[in-house]
């Protein structure tokens, strides 16, 4: 976790694997159709990197804080992908 001291600005990231079924290809355009469902725009595909704006700056729920999301895909056998997807959430900290 990184902090700027000057914007007030805390940024925290998370990492999550997963095997999911099938090839790259595939796995791809799943979660390619998939992100935007959830607030994502998509800006690059290889690795996929996508962001979500803020949705509440009044919120505490971290889900309506600004989110890039880095999905990055690896054929571990015939059946199955490692995917990893990495997080960063943006968050803004009242200094008073």
């Amino acid at each position: 976790m990184s902090i700027d001291y000057m914007s007030g600005t805390t940024i925290s990231e998370y990492d999550l694997t997963l095997a999911i079924p099938g090839d790259v290809a595939s796995v791809r355009a799943r979660i390619l159709e998939a992100i935007p469902q959830l607030g994502y725009k998509v800006l690059g595909e290889q690795p996929i990197h996508a962001k979500r704006p803020m949705k509440s700056c009044m919120s505490l729920n971290v889900l309506d804080y600004p989110t890039t999301i880095t999905i990055s895909l690896k054929q571990t056998n015939d059946m199955s992908v490692l995917a990893t997807f990495n997080y960063e959430v943006t968050s803004a900290m009242s200094i008073n």
